[in-house]
């Protein structure tokens, strides 16, 4: 019965999520082509400031993903190396790393009606 719900939810979500976390083309292209219109427009010496500090937002932003990336993995890895002397099996370890990760994804049905 618990695997049951389980499952379903986990369906719910992922159908969900790949109904409702596709971007508008359209919208992406209108905002690229509006943001480049301003930089033509704009005197040259605030864009190559906002470059310079998009390119130092950049980086932090990379290095933070690296970070929580390396982070994530460890963890996760680490999860069945602990649950197998507590006497649980394989199984167990699946539904604990698959529930991990449908509850990582779950704000995103909220969220991208927040982005719309």
């Amino acid at each position: 019965m618990r695997d049951r719900l389980y499952y379903r939810l986990s369906l719910f979500g992922r159908v969900s999520a790949f109904i409702l976390l596709r971007p508008d083309p359209l919208k992406i292209a209108t905002m690229i082509e509006a943001n480049r219109q301003e930089n033509e427009l704009g005197n040259k010496t605030e864009s190559l400031n906002k470059n310079a500090l998009n390119k130092r937002g950049l980086t932090v932003g990379a290095t933070v993903m690296v970070l929580t990336q390396i982070v994530m993995v460890a963890i996760m890895r680490m999860t069945p190396v602990h649950m197998k002397p507590h006497g649980h099996g394989l199984s167990e370890v699946g539904i604990v790393i698959g529930f991990h990760v449908d509850v990582m994804y779950l704000p995103s049905i909220v969220t991208v009606i927040l982005a719309l």
